[in-house]
């Protein structure tokens, strides 16, 4: 399902009209032919590409993002295909909003931009590449991951079926490969603290290691959910000092992976760009700043919410309202009442959890208050955290709501979910449809 709506998308959503969409090809352009971290040249951070990517991705904008009563011009997309890439006609492009992200969460578009050079010079069939490719990447992890957990199975399958996932999956947003990331190392380690095996291998930490490096070198707000490790009870282990030391190698992985980012990212000369943090916060102290995330987050609540099942487009493309709120009760009622398979968490591990969930929304939000950084070169600036950012922590989220004593055997009602999951699907591809083409 993620990869037959993840393709439609893909086809469907004309280019550019994703978030970011023109900065996230140009970046992808980039790591295709080796450059891995962006770079600054005078005050522009970004790096050098045939101008013709940076011509077509601007055209096919359209003026359309935050203005849904615009419909895609006739005739814009087939003749945007005719446009030749020119790979020796090269200019310095922007994607400043991109450069912080790690390269992984651009290696499917990259190989595909890759091996679509070898057969065709269309500048829009390279485009299209990278989306199939994207889609294609995200669906082998949601099933890895679906595979892979032991509990809350219908959440993992229910969650990256949302509508906002698998549209961002047949993007080119680096979101897809990091959504994908973090629900495989959310799957990883709960098969490792509540799976059949009662030792955890080193088969099992290596895999949970390598699964925090490279989200953390997709986008390092995420590192904390290294610190899922630590929900495998220490007995497994076979003693607190083997847990410990376990746990610690694995989120020092991450916090090397993040860290060798952030200090390639100042050899380039990548951080320091213009600044749209909110007035007033420079001056405000650490405890502040972060006590107006929280509000901020309450206060967004329901658009958060609205955005985490579907805000599609360039966040212009609404799903109806009845449908967005019977999705959210429906995942909240799976959580609580999935019981099935595994003992309750306990409150240590409850708050290890809650700690972690908490931490990452914080870390993820952390940009728009502490870090300068500058609006792409098309659109608006988002001024604050968006509800997509959320769905990489969906899964371990829920699990917060899990009650063993309310127990209902989704397994048994997998189909009705399957069917409900492609209803909504088939809904965002309606919504998209009217809204560019109508």
């Amino acid at each position: 399902m993620a990869l037959a709506y993840g393709a439609f998308f893909s086809l469907l959503t004309p280019p550019s009209q994703a978030p970011d969409e023109p900065a996230q090809f140009r970046r992808a352009y980039a790591v295709s032919e080796g450059q891995w971290c962006a770079r600054r040249s005078g005050d522009r951070v970004g790096g050098e590409i045939p101008e013709s990517v940076t011509r077509v991705s601007h055209d096919l904008l359209a003026d359309l993002p935050f203005h849904p009563e615009r419909r895609m011009p006739a005739g814009a997309i087939a003749r945007a295909l005719r446009a030749p890439l020119r790979p020796s006609e090269r200019a310095f492009a922007e994607f400043p909003n991109t450069a912080l992200y790690g390269f992984v969460g651009y290696a499917p578009q990259a190989a595909a931009i890759a091996l679509a050079r070898v057969f065709s010079q269309s500048v829009l069939v390279l485009f299209y590449g990278a989306r199939l490719a994207n889609a294609a990447v995200f669906a082998v992890l949601l099933a890895l991951s679906v595979r892979a957990t032991p509990v809350l199975r219908q959440i993992f399958f229910l969650a990256g079926l949302l509508p906002m996932a698998v549209f961002l999956a047949g993007s080119l947003s680096a979101d897809a490969v990091t959504i994908g990331l973090a629900f495989l190392l959310t799957a990883w380690a709960l098969r490792a603290a509540f799976g059949p095996r009662q030792r955890v291998s080193g088969g099992d930490l290596l895999r949970l290691a390598a699964a925090s490096v490279l989200l953390a070198l997709a986008k390092p707000g995420y590192l904390l959910l290294s610190g899922l490790v630590f929900l495998v009870p220490s007995e497994r282990f076979g003693s607190r000092a083997r847990y410990a030391a376990a746990g610690t190698l694995v989120c020092l992985a991450a916090i090397a992976a993040s860290a060798a980012w952030a200090a390639a990212l100042r050899s380039r000369g990548v951080v320091g760009m213009p600044s749209t943090v909110p007035s007033g916060l420079h001056e405000a102290g650490t405890a502040a700043i972060v006590a107006r995330m929280l509000v901020d987050y309450a206060r967004r609540a329901p658009a958060l919410a609205v955005q985490l099942v579907g805000k599609l487009g360039w966040a212009d493309v609404s799903l109806p309202a009845a449908l967005v709120a019977a999705h959210g009760l429906l995942l909240l009622c799976v959580a609580a009442t999935d019981g099935a398979a595994a003992p309750p968490l306990g409150a240590r591990r409850w708050l290890i959890l809650a700690a972690i969930v908490l931490g990452t929304g914080l870390a993820v939000a952390a940009p728009f208050y502490f870090t300068l950084r500058a609006p792409g070169p098309e659109g608006a600036a988002a001024h604050h955290p968006q509800g997509r950012y959320l769905l990489p922590l969906a899964p371990a989220a829920l699990l917060l709501l899990r009650r063993a004593r309310w127990e209902v055997d989704w397994e048994r009602r997998l189909t009705a979910l399957g069917i409900w999951a492609a209803a909504m699907l088939t809904a965002g591809a309606v919504a998209v449809a009217w809204r560019y083409y109508s």
